[in-house]
Formats: C-alpha cells, sequence, structure tokens
C-alpha cells in the first residue's frame, strides 16, 4: 500500500486480517492513528509508516499486549512527540529519523529489552534523558547524529556493551565526560564529526580516547577544533595533548599583567598581585623527557575577615 494517497484509517480499517505479518504503508498522507488501529494484527511484524504525516500518536495504537512488532519504521514523519513504545516487547529495529522531535520521555523504552537497531537521528533532540537507555542490552546501533544534542551523561551508554556503530557526528558537544565510552567491549564505530570540539583541558579524556582508538573513527580527519582561535579547523588527532590547555578568564582571575616572572639558574619565582579577598589557584607543570607530567598546586584562599591586597609567589626549582 505504498505511495497512494491514503489520509485516512479508521479503526477496524484492519480487522478480519489477523494473519497480516508486514505492513507497508509509506509515502501516503497519513496525519492520524487511532487509538487501538492495530490491536487485532497479533502476528505483525514489520510496520513501515515512513514518509507519512503524523505529528504524534496515543500509546494505546499498539493495544494488543505482548505484541509480536519487531520492526517499526516512523522516519520522515512530522512528529514533535513519541509516547511510551512500552507493549512492543518484541520490538528490535527501530527508526525515527527525520522528524521533529526535541526531547524523549525517559521511559519509552521501558520492556523494549530486546532493541538492537535504534536511529534517532536528523531530529532536534536537545539533550537525552540519563536513564532512557538503561537495561537495553542488546543494543548494537544508535544513530543520533543530525541533532542539537550539546552534552550527554556519563553513563549514557553503560548498558551498551555490545555496541557496534555509535553515531554522534553533527551535533552541538564541545567535549565528552569522562568514562563516557570505556563500557563497550566489542569491536565498534563511532563517528563524532561535525560538533564545535572545544580543545581545552577539559577534552584530555575523548583526546586520549581517540588516540587509543582512531582505528574505530569514521571520518577522523573531520573531526574538527572550533575553539580555542589557535586551534580552530586543525584535527582533534593531529593534536598533542599538552596543546589542550584551559586559559584563565579575564572575569574570574586576577589580571594576568600583573604577574611578573624572575628566573636565576635553575629557579624561576613567579609574583601575582591579587585583588583584595580575591582567592587564586596556580599550578605548576614539570614535563621531564619521557613525557611524564608533575604538578604543584598552590591554592591562595583569603580569610573573611583578614583579606588584604597580597602578593603571592611560586619558587619552582
Amino acid at each position: 500500500m505504498n505511495n497512494n494517497l491514503i489520509s485516512n484509517l479508521t479503526s477496524d480499517t484492519f480487522h478480519n486480517i489477523s494473519q497480516l505479518t508486514e505492513l507497508h504503508l509509506e509515502g501516503n498522507k497519513i496525519s492520524e492513528l487511532a487509538d487501538n488501529i492495530f490491536f487485532a494484527l497479533t502476528k505483525l511484524k514489520v510496520l513501515n509508516l515512513r514518509g507519512n504525516r503524523l505529528t504524534t500518536f496515543s500509546d494505546k495504537v499498539f493495544g494488543f499486549k505482548g505484541s509480536n512488532l519487531k520492526e517499526l519504521n516512523l522516519k520522515g514523519n512530522r512528529l514533535t512527540e513519541l509516547s511510551s513504545l512500552s507493549s512492543l516487547t518484541s520490538l528490535t529495529n527501530l527508526v525515527v529519523s527525520s522528524n521533529q522531535l526535541s526531547n524523549l520521555p525517559e521511559d519509552i523504552f521501558r520492556n523494549v529489552t530486546v532493541l538492537e537497531y535504534l536511529d534517532l537521528s536528523e531530529n532536534q533532540l536537545i539533550s537525552l534523558p540519563e536513564m532512557i537507555f538503561q537495561d537495553l542490552f542488546s543494543l548494537t546501533v544508535i544513530h543520533l547524529n543530525n541533532n542539537n544534542l550539546s552534552k550527554v551523561d556519563a553513563k549514557q551508554f553503560e548498558d551498551q556493551v555490545l555496541i557496534q556503530q555509535l553515531y554522534l557526528s553533527d551535533n552541538q558537544l564541545e567535549t565528552l565526560p569522562l568514562g563516557l565510552l570505556d563500557s563497550f567491549a566489542t569491536q565498534f564505530i563511532v563517528r563524532l564529526q561535525g560538533n564545535p570540539w572545544k580543545c581545552d583541558c577539559h577534552m584530555w579524556y575523548l583526546h586520549d580516547w581517540v588516540m587509543r582508538n582512531s582505528q574505530d573513527i569514521e571520518m577522523l580527519d573531520r573531526m574538527l577544533c572550533e575553539s580555542p582561535a589557535f586551534l580552530r579547523r586543525q584535527p582533534v588527532v593531529s593534536i598533542d595533548r599538552d596543546q589542550l590547555v584551559c586559559w584563565p578568564s579575564k572575569d574570574a582571575t586576577p589580571d594576568l599583567s600583573r604577574c611578573s616572572q624572575e628566573a636565576s639558574n635553575d629557579t624561576v619565582i613567579i609574583k601575582c598581585k591579587v585583588e583584595k579577598c580575591a582567592p587564586l589557584t596556580v599550578r605548576v607543570q614539570f614535563q621531564e623527557d619521557d613525557g611524564s607530567v608533575k604538578e604543584h598546586v598552590l591554592n591562595h584562599e583569603p580569610e573573611d575577615s583578614h583579606c588584604s591586597n597580597k602578593t603571592v609567589s611560586i619558587t619552582s626549582e
């Protein structure tokens, strides 16, 4: 029934054909799905609604309990929200790409524990609930590319040990949290290009991971730094770790022009004049010939009742 002008389906449209196992309705003009419309199709395994005009539908559409549906394709509709799919306990393949989803409920995949393939690409997702993929141990493919994700939770993919494809490309990610990609146990492919990567000290984890797993990252040469300016448009893989530094903010720290440096033989003295009651943290790093780094930190925290202009000095020998 593909590519017709079907625009209306009533709740009894599919009664009396309970033996149906595949239903293809792509390329029509369907804008609504009545509650229980697929109730009688207890043996349905494949449902393709790609390229219609759906904006939403109730979770009662698949009213039957213990559905045998395995593949559901909703690509290219106009979905702005997606209800719980918890009744689809046999679902293995779900495609909801090219819609208008900006958020998803945390329990949307509850009971859909055999899901293997999930495509949420080309939507408007800004963030994901932390536990949205919890207990989905069978997931091998997750496509989240071409959304507006600016962050993902450190435990977002904690249960996806069998992942084979993870696409996070073309989002608004500046960095990834520590440990995000460490739970994967099998060979996998990742796409990370097209994000505004911020190549500073907060990127140490991702940089180290990229260097170790470069063979698993597709289009690695297109994974570029967006900032800071001196690294802009440079591939992340081409940057040395010691270039990933965090520069002090002028609004958050004393004016660095008030710091001076003195050197004599093997001694360096750094003196910074601190504004009244302003805290200051100074970090000194020693990098040895073998690349190992030793760091020393000095914190200046004025007491509330005794703070005054002071000079903080560090002597490194």
